[in-house]
C-alpha cells in the first residue's frame, strides 16, 4: 500500500493502523481497499522494517503496480483489481532501507501535480 495511491481514486491501506486518516479518504470519495496480509510473520532477518512492509509497493502508473515477489496474497489481490503486477524479490533487500517504494524517488515524471486529497480534515 505503499500506502499511497494505487490509482487517481483508489488507495491501498491496513484500515487497523490507519483508522485516524480513514475521514480524509472517505471525505473524498475513495475506494478503501484494506490491504492483504503479509506472507512473512515477522521481519526480514536483521530489519527493523515491519512485515507490513507488504504494502510497500511502487505504483508507475494508474495500471502498473511493482510488488515484492514473495508478498504472494498483495500480488493476487492487485491483479483482482485489474492492475498490471511487476513482482521484483526484493525482501532480502529491507534491512538496508526498506522496500521498493522506500528505496526509489522520482528523478522524473510526466504530467501535471495533481492534489488526490483536495477535500482536508482539519488538524490532518
Amino acid at each position: 500500500m505503499s500506502n499511497g495511491p494505487l490509482c487517481e481514486d483508489q488507495k491501498s491501506l491496513k484500515t487497523a493502523l490507519l483508522q485516524s486518516k480513514l475521514l480524509v479518504v472517505q471525505r473524498n470519495d475513495w475506494e478503501i481497499v484494506e490491504s492483504a496480509e503479509p506472507s512473512h510473520d515477522g521481519n526480514a532477518p536483521l530489519s527493523f522494517c515491519s512485515q507490513w512492509l507488504s504494502m510497500n509497493c511502487v505504483v508507475l502508473d494508474s495500471e502498473t503496480v511493482c510488488v515484492e515477489a514473495s508478498e504472494i496474497a498483495q500480488v493476487k489481490q492487485l491483479d483482482g483489481l485489474s492492475f498490471d503486477v511487476i513482482s521484483v524479490p526484493f525482501w532480502d533487500a529491507s534491512p538496508f532501507g526498506g522496500g521498493l517504494h522506500c528505496s526509489t524517488a522520482d528523478v522524473y515524471r510526466e504530467g501535471t501535480c495533481k492534489d488526490y486529497f483536495p477535500e482536508q480534515v482539519t488538524g490532518f
